[in-house]
């Protein structure tokens, strides 16, 4: 997707344009380079892509319109259809109609397909790297100069501004490696990983000089430079690439986005807030209640229950974990005396230190977004909401034909152009199609010869929050600007007082306007980054961040490797993930009989001693458990053996969408979502009732229920029917809460051929959703009903107890239904009506008035009833009728809209939003083999299974990759089209552009 140019786009002679199409092959006539010998080794019956906006800014539309008409499309959906009109068709071969044929140098070739996707063949695997770092810079090198500033927290040298300035003292907080530490993880490859380690060096290198030949041809006008290069940094200052420069871009996207935990601090003033409020056992009652660390009756991606992580060998904090101070009482010895007995002596103030100090630390997202001016806009601010990607897959005996079916990927906002990008590779050992991300040549998401595979943000912990009591090394008064700490270095039991790691990052700035920014200091404790400063009750402290990935940012890139050189088989996938893959990713996996799945992770041996949900001190004895002596890495870690994996599953099909793992991994402190409803149902639902009908599932019909899921109303495909069940048990207290309630019922009325109704979908593209007055109704009604099942109980709102959310809500960012309160409400709802729940809570809270008494039914009922129609008369004044069938809902403020950037008005037309939909921004659909007759298995759903399938011996190591990087780079769209085959549009916007190649270029010299 390269960055519009002065008169154009592309980077080609005019003449050359339509004319070349793929070469047949390399100079030594090598198969890998020859389009039919490519075509004959591809075992795919279906590979389809799609990335809105789209792959070049000229075709912006293109995808974008292919991504939106599935909402309207999608049910009469054909097979033909899949790749004409809403996927683009990746299967290898000869590229029909390229755009553009070059090669930036002899023994590489670049061929841009009719959707601009650069097909990159080389004659050694280096040389594709070098063809895939040339087209990348192509396509966003604007981008990759801030993202590789950012890695080096740099930003401020490339902008100069107050934004810049805060956005590198946010990554310096976060991690400020060293151009010594990136080297240290380049090293770190072959020492760990051998050959296949300085492999993935070499191509970094390679990649590195493929940017930089774009660059310097840049700098001597052989091409034109992406449209606000100039404006970020004149062409002739920017430095050379290294393999260093892209391991930064590589931790800047990934390390924000892997591993979950580290808010120990809030977690922990939550848990004593509510012992002070309702007292010991009742507070952990309530906060277990809430807590949902392990709830049996959500969906998981396997119901193997071997695996177990996370889990707390003791039921509340102990002397490990800081919770607090007593009053005038400064020395450590001391507060661990008091803490003997558990709690402090007054839980109120050790919260409000506690959460004062996670105010303090917790990552500044608003700090990283980086505007580039005319280049675009570098947004890293959504990292917070990381977790947005979903797949489903079925195995053999659930698709029609007996062929395993993939359709997944990342969501990674809607961002003009996208920071993921799509790469066909091919060279000696690499077949391989999908999506990376700038700066990083291999395909992350996607394909090789005879499989496919994608992934999911994991949520697992490992990131944990350590509490440093500071200390004057000459025995002074102790500040909270003290950079000494207490750790006890040799092992006797006494912590001594030692020096933090310093170093000054950049000394102070006056910006030209007076402006003084102050020095940033990088301070680091043996467990990691200083993220903030503060006191607990009399004591000064600091808190730092341990993250088993640190220092380890390029080790996911092993796994990724494998994968491009072609594993085929569920356990090739599975060893590929179980090596070096130290993201806190789910991983799926299909090939032409296989189903699999692999979380990847680095997950550590915490203390018994300790609550994993509380934050620990650091003065020595609360470490994880040290790797035994001569092992790379200083800490132990889970063998791969222990991580959640399963090949075809008994229940044959995978949905992942952030959900829970396995049924003894629990969720990571920060997370409180993983309760008996979670947005997975929305796609494990219809396979099973897929299933139970008798069913076979196609490509077509996973798409189908793929998109029907994205358009789906959580609340109203799995809560209100429960609603409604306990509306039964008393009279409506109006004429127009009966009518509120029986249009509620009428939007939940199954769909033709679909599990459920409940969608916002406007169907007839007049503008307004389908059934808008229900949607209006439950928009309005969600929080309120919410509260009124769980606060009179509580005596407070329940948004003070949980720290999840009440609603995740449909929106111009596109993932929605992420946690909230859906499945806490559905068990609360399930056992006031008597239902057994697997995990239910300690109390019924709907229709109760006091923690620790039960409610009853008709009491639940008569307050919700209640709750619908207050909430009725607020909707008739806000919409001026009292009428519910006239109400109405603002759907085009829901719709997707793309972040871009200023570019020439004279270039662009206005770039169109779509209608929301809760799907990737990436997606892959993927099926190989040739069909066969399969029998169809029994329906098995997540909390019900409780087998325990045979898994395969595993290598003991870890995983990780960068899921997705929420990083956009804002520029205009070029000209709107459906699916333009050869279109006069596109032809038009061809002949505009400037032939600024030279014969050289196209022919490869330098």
């Amino acid at each position: 997707m390269p960055f519009g140019r002065t008169g154009g786009l592309l980077v080609v002679a005019v003449a050359m344009v339509v004319a070349i199409t793929v070469p047949a092959q390399g100079q030594d006539g090598a198969d890998h380079l020859d389009p039919d010998f490519i075509g004959s080794i591809d075992q795919a019956v279906v590979h389809g892509t799609i990335t809105p906006p789209g792959a070049r800014m000229l075709d912006f539309d293109s995808e974008r319109i292919a991504y939106d008409d599935l909402v309207y499309g999608y049910r009469d959906l054909t097979a033909d259809e899949l790749t004409t009109t809403y996927f683009k068709d990746g299967r290898f071969g000869v590229v029909e109609d390229p755009i553009a044929s070059y090669r930036p140098r002899q023994d590489v070739l670049v061929v841009r397909d009719e959707w601009g996707v650069p097909h990159i063949y080389g004659d050694t695997d280096e040389a594709a790297a070098f063809g895939a770092g040339y087209a990348g810079a192509e396509d966003r090198l604007p981008v990759m100069e801030a993202l590789r500033a950012l890695g080096r927290a740099e930003a401020f040298e490339l902008l100069g501004d107050n934004a810049s300035w805060l956005a590198d003292a946010e990554i310096v907080r976060l991690y400020g490696y060293t151009d010594a530490e990136f080297q240290q993880m380049l090293d770190r490859m072959p020492a760990l990983y051998g050959q296949e380690g300085q492999d993935l060096v070499d191509l970094l290198d390679a990649e590195a000089a493929g940017i930089n030949h774009f660059v310097l041809q840049a700098q001597q006008g052989q091409v034109p430079l992406p449209i606000g290069l100039a404006d970020l940094i004149p062409p002739n200052e920017i430095a050379p690439w290294s393999a260093k420069d892209i391991v930064a871009v590589v931790s800047i996207v990934r390390a924000l986005f892997g591993a979950d935990g580290g808010g120990e601090l809030a977690t922990a003033a939550r848990w004593l807030d509510l012992v002070d409020t309702y007292g010991e056992q009742p507070g952990r009652d309530v906060y277990e209640d809430f807590r949902n660390r392990l709830n049996d009756d959500g969906p998981m991606h396997t119901l193997d229950e071997r695996f177990s992580f996370n889990l707390p060998a003791v039921d509340g904090p102990t002397a490990g974990n800081a919770m607090g101070f007593g009053p005038g009482d400064p020395g450590l010895q001391g507060l661990l005396e008091e803490l003997g007995s558990v709690l402090p002596t007054s839980a109120g103030a050790a919260a409000a230190d506690l959460q004062a100090l996670h105010d303090a630390s917790a990552v500044d997202w608003d700090a990283l977004v980086l505007d580039l001016g005319p280049g675009g806009t570098v947004d890293l601010s959504r990292g917070a909401q990381a977790s947005m990607s979903n797949f489903l897959a079925v195995g053999p005996s659930r698709a029609e034909g007996g062929l395993p079916i993939l359709l997944g990927g990342p969501q990674a906002g809607y961002l003009a152009p996208q920071i993921l990008v799509e790469n066909v590779l091919h060279s000696p050992t690499i077949h391989a199609a999908g999506a990376g991300f700038a700066g990083l040549s291999l395909v992350v998401i996607g394909r090789n010869e005879r499989a496919a595979w994608t992934a999911t943000a994991g949520g697992s912990d490992m990131i944990d929050t350590y509490v440093e009591v500071l200390c004057d090394p000459d025995g002074g008064t102790v500040t909270e600007e003290e950079v000494h700490y207490l750790f006890d270095t040799d092992g006797d039991g006494e912590p001594e007082c030692i020096p933090m790691d310093v170093r000054l990052h950049r000394e102070t700035t006056t910006l030209p306007g007076g402006e003084v920014l102050p020095a940033i200091y990088v301070e680091r404790t043996i467990h990691g980054p200083v993220a903030a400063r503060g006191r607990l009750g009399d004591v000064a402290v600091a808190v730092s961040r341990k993250r088993s990935t640190y220092l380890k940012e390029l080790d996911p890139g092993i796994s990724i490797l494998r994968m491009n050189r072609g594993v085929d088989t569920a356990e090739g996938f599975i060893d590929a993930f179980a090596t070096g893959h130290n993201l806190a990713t789910n991983w799926g996996f299909v090939s032409d009989d296989e189903v699999a799945y692999f979380h990847g992770g680095l997950f550590p041996y915490r203390p018994d001693t300790i609550h994993p949900d509380f934050p620990v001190w650091g003065t020595g004895a609360w470490e994880w458990q040290r790797a035994p002596e001569g092992s790379f890495d200083a800490d132990a870690y889970y063998p791969a053996t222990d991580h959640p994996h399963e090949i075809d599953p008994d229940r044959d099909y995978l949905v992942s969408w952030n959900n829970r793992q396995a049924p003894n991994w629990g969720e990571d402190d920060s997370g409180w979502g993983f309760s008996s409803v979670y947005r997975a149902d929305l796609l494990e639902d219809q396979i099973i009732a897929e299933g139970e009908a008798g069913r076979l599932i196609d490509p077509v019909r996973l798409t189908q229920l793929m998109e029907h899921a994205g358009l789906s109303d959580l609340r109203g495909t799995h809560v209100l029917p429960l609603v409604m069940e306990v509306l039964d048990a008393a009279a409506a207290p109006s004429p127009r809460a009966q009518q509120m309630r029986d249009l509620l019922v009428a939007w939940m009325e199954p769909e033709e051929d679909y599990a459920w109704g409940a969608l916002r979908r406007d169907a007839d593209r007049d503008g307004a959703y389908e059934h808008e007055a229900a949607i209006a109704i439950i928009d309005a009604w969600w929080a309120n009903l919410v509260e009124t099942v769980f606060a009179p109980a509580l005596g407070r709102p329940v948004t003070s107890v949980s720290r999840q959310g009440i609603h995740d809500a449909p929106g111009p960012i596109g993932s929605a239904f992420q946690g909230g309160f859906y499945g806490q409400v559905r068990t609360d709802l399930e056992l006031v009506l008597g239902h057994d729940r697997a995990s239910p809570t300690s109390q019924v809270y709907c229709g109760s008035d006091a923690v620790g008494v039960d409610g009853t039914l008709t009491a639940c009922a008569q307050r919700l009833w209640a709750s619908l129609d207050a909430i009725g008369t607020e909707v008739a004044d806000a919409q001026g009728t009292e009428d519910p069938a006239a109400w109405s809902t603002d759907a085009q403020a829901e719709r997707i809209t793309f972040t871009f950037g200023a570019v020439p008005a004279q270039d662009i037309e206005v770039i169109e939003s779509m209608h929301w939909v809760n799907r990737p921004t990436t997606q892959v659909l993927a099926q190989f083999g040739e069909p066969t007759p399969t029998p169809m298995p029994e329906p098995e759903p997540s909390g019900t299974d409780t087998t325990e399938p045979e898994g395969p011996t595993l290598p003991a190591t870890g995983g990780g990759l960068a899921l997705m990087g929420l990083i956009g780079v804002a520029v205009g769209a070029f000209g709107r089209r459906r699916r333009g085959r050869g279109s006069g549009q596109r032809s038009a916007h061809i002949a505009g552009e400037v032939a600024v190649r030279t014969s050289s270029v196209i022919s490869g010299e330098p």
